[in-house]
């Protein structure tokens, strides 16, 4: 009998660690994904004193402030903090915070147009997608505030009709249930837009804050980062859909590996909510372009809402015709019958925190409907109509929260020796590699293969702070500039 072959503790744990870093280095340039499932998405509230609650791992529907013109709001957006805790939550014209009222500078957020025979606002009420919510980068506590205006708006008298504008909100005024700082409010950014508008996080600290012009095939993608807003947005003039109204109603969304747009068109140049118009674009996460539009199928009429499934290969559409459709992305000629309940009249579909998709309906005002399974095709995706009863649900469902994603704190500090290594080994608040090459990359992941921290190295030496970080094991992947990689295991 052949005796074992046994190994030291030291070689055990190279070989540990070198399996380790092969498999996660297979993470290494993954991309960013979607962030449906952020704690800050944790809370919906949308319609007229309504939303739905993620947390305590189930769905719960809760009521709010939120209120408009003719008891009903189209596009929201609301944001919870890290913890899943309600921060506040607007409808274009005003910003509520978490106890339910409106904050004192947080109304009149955008310019009016004023209805004729009417003495309250008449624009934000109905746009598709009239609220953004963003973070300030680098600015903790802190949070823009995007406000969109509607069509309507243009029918009335207003020929730059559907405005941008952006506030700030603060938590840190009023105590912690922050306020719109008075000099960031309702400042004007852009006009003659449709009433489409979301954010993508980008690949460098940044987030692009992207909209639509209204009676043409441009999109602009603004830059968000550490600087501010630049008010350069980078064009894209690319689409199959042509008119004096096109791309002016309809959601626009993003798939979760961030690389296609989904535009849904309502009306066309006579205005007729007839119209055909639903396009898939490409998206550069790293350049903020769309390009290749395909239009998708001459069938359904009037669509409004969409959403893509988890896996990115479905997509589901809302219909004045049809209902809700499916298609397969992997063959774009055809579609799915998921509920023909046209009488209903659904609207928006959007991920929630618990992998579902949810929808509602202008007709069944008082209730959401979900989709169990997205990923799957046909009757095995299963759906439950009017599953949870709520307030007053109306058109929209809020806008995603999406934030960047940049390396934690590094700080600098001296170097003492021409090895790398890193210390202390067991750590409590911070890890400190010494000794790499100018120039390398740096790249922590956790036991079961989620990356951590990622980031450049300048100096020989850098801190890392690690005092919110769970215990357990860690490697450290440095990544010098010539491509070699070594791999460290850290414990805390």
């Amino acid at each position: 009998m052949l005796s074992p072959i046994r190994f030291s503790q030291s070689t055990v744990t190279l070989i540990k660690v070198t399996v380790l870093c092969f498999i996660y280095s297979l993470f290494a340039n993954s991309k960013l994904y979607s962030q449906y499932n952020l704690k800050e998405n944790s809370n919906w509230v949308f319609g007229s004193y309504t939303g739905i609650s993620f947390n305590n791992n189930t769905v719960s529907p809760i009521t709010s402030g939120l209120s408009g013109r003719g008891a009903w709001i189209e596009g929201t957006a609301s944001v919870s903090d890290s913890n899943g805790n309600l921060l506040f939550y607007s409808s274009a014209d005003s910003i509520w915070d978490k106890t339910g009222h409106v904050m004192p500078n947080g109304y009149e957020l955008m310019h009016f147009y004023y209805a004729p025979g009417h003495d309250t606002n008449y624009s934000g009420y109905s746009t598709t997608q009239g609220s953004l919510i963003i973070p300030v980068i680098d600015s903790p506590q802190q949070y823009y505030v995007f406000s969109l205006g509607q069509i309507e708006d243009s029918f009335n008298g207003d020929i730059n009709s559907c405005r941008l504008f952006y506030s700030i909100v603060d938590m840190r005024l009023r105590g912690g249930i922050g306020d719109v700082v008075q000099n960031k409010k309702s400042i004007e950014l852009d006009s003659m837009l449709s009433e489409k508008m979301i954010a993508v996080p980008g690949t460098n600290c940044n987030v692009w804050l992207i909209v639509h012009g209204r009676g043409n095939r441009i999109f602009k993608a603004y830059n968000v980062t550490a600087n501010g807003i630049n008010l350069n947005p980078i064009m894209s003039d690319v689409g199959n859909i042509y008119g004096k109204f096109s791309y002016s109603m309809g959601v626009m969304k993003c798939s979760n590996d961030w690389k296609k747009i989904l535009s849904c068109n309502t009306i066309d140049s006579n205005n007729n909510d007839n119209a055909t118009g639903i396009e898939l674009f490409n998206f550069d996460q790293s350049t903020g372009t769309v390009s290749n539009g395909i239009l998708l199928n001459n069938d359904i009429k009037a669509p409004y809402g969409g959403c893509f499934s988890l896996d990115n290969l479905k997509l589901y559409i809302s219909s004045i015709n049809l209902g809700v459709t499916q298609f397969n992305l992997t063959n774009l000629g055809g579609y799915n019958l998921i509920d023909s309940n046209i009488a209903a009249s659904p609207r928006d579909l959007k991920i929630g925190f618990d992998n579902r998709i949810y929808y509602n309906s202008i007709s069944a005002i008082d209730s959401i409907s979900r989709i169990d399974s997205p990923n799957n095709t046909g009757n095995s995706i299963h759906i439950e109509p009017n599953f949870m009863k709520l307030n007053w649900v109306w058109d929209g469902l809020p806008n995603q929260f999406v934030k960047p994603q940049c390396p934690a704190e590094v700080k600098k500090i001296p170097a003492n020796s021409n090895t790398i290594s890193i210390s202390p080994n067991p750590f409590s608040t911070k890890l400190i590699i010494n000794n790499c090459t100018p120039n390398s990359l740096f790249i922590v992941y956790s036991i079961v293969g989620e990356k951590v921290i990622s980031g450049a190295i300048f100096e020989p030496s850098i801190r890392i702070e690690t005092s919110e970080w769970n215990e357990g094991i860690y490697i450290v992947e440095i990544i010098s500039p010539d491509g070699s990689k070594r791999c460290f295991k850290v414990v805390k």
